[in-house]
């Protein structure tokens, strides 16, 4: 192996850790909002009024578990081909 295959290497290994850091991102990011959804529930009367965006956060939530389940079991490469497919299918999400 040559200098650069190394190089290629270290750069694949270093991606896959920065997107294993990304979901470890996600999932705190998930656990936060749900500390607001548990202050939230002390406060019946608003409960109603926020009931669309809590039925939103559980959606996303949803979503958010399927990729993390999906993304949890599969092995290195396909990890990586996983992660790239999805961003772009958030991505085209994103623009409609």
């Amino acid at each position: 192996m040559c200098i650069s295959d190394y190089w290629h290497t270290i750069q694949v290994v270093k991606n896959q850790l920065e997107r294993d850091q990304k979901v470890i991102n996600l999932m705190a990011a998930m656990e936060h909002v749900y500390s607001f959804v548990d202050e939230i529930q002390s406060i019946p009367d608003k409960v109603k009024s926020l009931e669309q965006l809590i039925k939103t956060i559980l959606q996303q939530t949803f979503e958010c578990a399927i990729f993390i389940q999906d993304y949890s079991g599969l092995g290195f490469a396909s990890a990586n081909i996983f992660y790239f497919q999805n961003v772009s299918n958030a991505q085209q999400t994103l623009l409609l």
